[in-house]
């Protein structure tokens, strides 16, 4: 393995320095205001330093052994498979995102294999595939789908870096040739002429991973290209803000759990490499949220270890087992979230599945410090952002109540018609549930302004969350719902969410609040102010349990279980059900589920109140 030596070269501009780009010089040094040292090869992500940590850790850490016995297996499965990966055991075509997310995958297991276990099988494997990589079509054309090409960035720069001393230079010169052209040439005309929708610039997840795609691209290939390397970090730095200020205050990821772990595994990537390689995150770090946001997705985390699956997520998905808590943890010194890290990892250490992405940067970033133990636990934490988000735990147990619920603003990217609406779990059980994302090739899908076609599918609509549905209309697109008061007393804990401006159309104002009582129970109230009378309002919720009804009572079944839902106010309402089922034949299919429903119809007074107990 080659020992850590330097190479001089004038890097980065000083962020937030007015930067024009001209046409780049790749070959010719540029001018910078900070100068740095870089690091010779490797450089990205696992450097000497971090290796011969990693290498004491497996000499004594339990987990880190467990883990590093994973990647071997996963390597040496690897050398087993054909170089070539673009069509399904079926025949049918694999997606070109799917196969850069293989590649990213295959290179960095096999490329860290080598560089722990000292066997140049796994280099050949590398240096094999890189050969075949640059055969694929999206080396010789203009990207449509830029994430493809910034993923496959990724695999490359990571198996160049790591496997530098293994490759004949041949294959590296065109490495950087086939790079520089096709793929760093393009993001410098993109910063240059893209607009606020192109990837470059947009506020979306695309925003992180194509820039950090291309900064590690920029940053393994430095030394041949200097002045490419500076006009693409520095506008990376430049740009990442359009998407990251997103998190600010606390840390949450507007576009749901799904996107959280998308969005800071490459964010984690980019921070990792500038800490190396520039000595600091050059700001990034300090973004409102970004600090906080690891913290937040541990929170949000239910005692049955499931996520709250809003927005484009999918129904039933475990929460992120990835390097980027370990990142975090480390940097901002959040031990419980290396912790959590840990826990989850370990838990599909066991499992036969594949691993996937980036997993085995987990050992190269592994964190194995501990939190003290806290005698005192929150009951109730609020997170802002745009989906306000409020955390409700009656205690760390799994038979211990968990709710969690959320404000919202529909037209934001990956978002539901879901303002208001709410999970809840008692003994590991999900009682009330979110059905999650549906395909994402529906006609009209992406079609998000108000009336468009995105809200003609189901599980996009309030129709199919737990809240609210007024007049039998969907919800406000251009609205945002957002929490308004905690309120703490000896018997209760209460929040309110302000949801009239999703329900604007129908009702001058419309709260939620939620209590928590000492005795475990949770109050759901809804206070209705009708523009009109005659309107009419429906309690609306989601489960999968078996349901039995009692007038004012419904009561829940499963995994020989039992929990009980009892309307409060008004007097005369009951439950009812009925079958949820998508709105058309196109749609994926809702099947098991049942809405439990309260409804209110003809409602003689504009005032309506809907106050549900949750629990026995």
């Amino acid at each position: 393995m080659m020992k850590t030596k330097y190479i001089s070269i004038l890097l980065l501009g000083l962020l937030g320095s007015f930067f024009t780009i001209s046409s780049v010089v790749a070959e010719t040094q540029s001018k910078s205001v900070l100068g740095r040292e870089l690091r010779s090869h490797p450089r990205l992500l696992f450097t000497d330093s971090d290796e011969i940590r990693v290498n004491n850790l497996l000499k004594t850490n339990k987990f880190a052994k467990k883990l590093s016995d994973k990647l071997h297996r996963e390597a040496d499965y690897l050398l087993t498979v054909p170089v070539e990966y673009r069509f399904y055991e079926d025949g049918s075509k694999v997606p070109p995102l799917h196969i850069s997310r293989e590649y990213v995958y295959r290179m960095i297991t096999l490329s860290m294999a080598y560089r722990l276990y000292n066997d140049d099988r796994y280099a050949e494997k590398v240096k094999e595939s890189l050969e075949y990589i640059f055969t694929l079509p999206l080396w010789n054309t203009k990207p449509e789908h830029f994430l493809d090409v910034a993923e496959m960035t990724t695999a490359v720069a990571i198996a160049y870096d790591w496997t530098y001393d293994y490759l004949p230079e041949s294959l590296k010169g065109k490495i950087r040739f086939m790079v520089k052209r096709y793929v760093l040439d393009h993001a410098v005309k993109e910063y240059r002429e893209g607009d606020d929708t192109s990837w470059a610039k947009r506020r979306t997840n695309w925003n992180v991973v194509c820039n950090t795609g291309m900064s590690l691209g920029a940053l393994a290939f430095a030394e041949d290209y200097v002045g490419l390397a500076d006009t693409i970090i520095t506008n990376a730095v430049r740009y990442m803000p359009n998407c990251l200020r997103f998190f600010a205050p606390d840390g949450v990821c507007y576009e749901g759990p799904a996107y959280w772990a998308y969005t800071n595994m490459y964010l984690s990537m980019m921070m990792k490499a500038m800490d190396d390689n520039l000595g600091s995150c050059m700001g990034i770090d300090t973004l409102p949220g970004i600090s906080n946001t690891a913290r937040f997705y541990v929170d949000a985390t239910s005692p049955s270890k499931r996520i709250f699956n809003f927005g484009d997520c999918t129904e039933g998905i475990l929460p992120y087992a990835g390097p980027a808590y370990f990142y975090f943890s480390g940097k901002f010194q959040q031990p419980e979230v290396a912790r959590f890290a840990r826990e989850t990892i370990m838990s599909l250490l066991d499992n036969k599945e594949r691993t996937r992405w980036h997993f085995f940067l987990s050992l190269a970033w592994c964190d194995i410090s501990k939190p003290e133990e806290s005698t005192r636990s929150e009951k109730v934490k609020i997170y802002r952002g745009i989906n306000d988000i409020v955390i409700f735990r009656e205690g760390h147990k799994k038979d211990d109540l968990f709710l969690i619920a959320k404000g919202g603003a529909p037209d934001m990217a990956h978002q539901q018609m879901d303002a208001g609406n709410f999970i809840i779990e008692r003994y590991g059980i999900r009682w009330l549930e979110d059905l999650g994302a549906d395909n994402y090739d529906l006609p009209g899908f992406w079609d998000s302004k108000d009336g468009g076609k995105r809200w003609n599918y189901f599980r996009n609509t309030n129709y199919s969350h737990n809240t609210l549905i007024i007049n039998n209309n969907r919800q406000y697109v251009p609205g945002r719902a957002y929490v308004t008061d905690k309120v703490e007393s000896k018997k209760q804990t209460s929040v309110a969410i302000d949801l009239t401006s999703v329900y604007q159309k129908d009702a001058d104002r419309v709260i939620r609040r939620f209590s928590l009582s000492n005795k475990g129970l949770m109050i759901v109230g809804d206070s209705i102010y009708l523009k009109d009378t005659e309107g009419s309002v429906c309690w609306n919720a989601v489960t999968s349990s078996k349901v039995l009804l009692d007038g004012k009572k419904a009561v829940l079944e499963k995994d020989g279980k039992k929990f009980v839902l009892q309307i409060l106010s008004p007097k005369n309402a009951k439950f009812s059900t009925t079958e949820a089922k998508p709105f058309t034949p196109f749609e994926n299919p809702v099947t098991g589920y049942t809405l439990l429903q309260i409804r209110l119809d003809d409602c003689p007074e504009k005032e309506q109140y809907i106050e549900v107990q949750l629990g026995e």
